[in-house]
């Protein structure tokens, strides 16, 4: 039996039901698991994806009892059964030093996912002692934002979650910068298609500094962008992100130069390599024409 867990809600210390496994508690440390987090009001929940969940890997001095009271807490029955309120598996954390760990955890069986997250709201931050806190938000790029090295030039910070898609949209390059030199890629509605990108979790604080490099300031008499909300799909989810738009569309597409062309491309490694390939294709297509 392992002995360590992995706990992100009502058991951290500090939490109403820490004191169930108080002195079980060998030695706590901080990590983050990978999934998603959602506000049942008491208490949260988590399913498995590849978002960010903040808590603490506790080394258990007798697990054997304590996996026996989380059991009970967490109405556990044993591995597959139906009566199962949450699923106890295993999986990787990581500490604060950076190290993987293996550990349990209680996590939403997957049956209950898709009605789990229609009926309750996403803990975005996946920190349940800050859940009523907008410490961070969801940012879906499309363009040169994708690439991870021209990102940090303007926001310092960030953690990528993966590629996601966006449904009943499509890139296309629909307005002229004079910073890039070219073509800048943007968000049309194009019913029955879908588009890939890259999705982050950021700190609030760098919402102004992504507003700057998009040229979406709310200051600006002239904004190429503008920030908009999408719900986009990942882990089989929708999930509400901010995304940007291009104001004043041309009706004509517009080439993007080769160093614009570069950075998306650099950006999609993450997308799949049909999505990538195609994204590819239209950008020398209108360079062509």
């Amino acid at each position: 039996m392992n002995n360590r867990v992995f706990v992100y809600g009502t058991l951290r210390e500090g939490e109403s039901n820490h004191f169930l496994i108080k002195d079980y508690v060998q030695s706590s440390q901080k990590a983050i698991m990978r999934g998603w987090m959602v506000n049942l009001g008491s208490y949260p929940a988590v399913i498995t994806g590849k978002g960010i969940i903040l808590g603490e890997l506790i080394e258990l001095n007798n697990p054997e009892e304590a996996f026996a009271v989380m059991d009970r807490l967490e109405e556990y029955y044993g591995k597959g059964s139906e009566m199962n309120y949450y699923d106890r598996i295993e999986t990787t954390v990581m500490t604060e030093d950076g190290k993987q760990e293996n550990c349990e955890v209680y996590v939403f069986p997957e049956r209950e996912k898709e009605d789990l997250t229609r009926k309750f709201p996403f803990i975005v931050n996946g920190d349940w002692k800050n859940r009523d806190q907008e410490t961070h938000f969801l940012y879906f790029a499309y363009g040169s934002s994708m690439s991870r090295n021209s990102l940090r030039n303007d926001v310092p910070e960030f953690e990528v979650i993966g590629k996601a898609e966006l449904v009943n949209y499509q890139v296309a390059f629909t307005r002229y910068s004079h910073h890039r030199k070219g073509g800048v890629a943007d968000i049309v509605s194009q019913p029955g298609t879908k588009m890939e990108g890259i999705l982050y979790l950021i700190p609030i604080e760098n919402l102004e500094n992504l507003d700057a490099r998009e040229e979406a300031s709310p200051h600006l008499v002239n904004p190429i962008y503008k920030r908009i909300k999408v719900n986009v799909k990942i882990d089989g989810l929708d999930l509400p992100v901010y995304t940007y738009e291009v104001v004043n569309k041309s009706e004509k597409e517009i080439p993007p130069s080769d160093k614009y062309m570069g950075l998306i491309m650099e950006g999609s490694d993450l997308l799949s390599e049909e999505y990538r390939k195609k994204l590819k294709e239209h950008m020398e297509e209108l360079k062509m024409k």
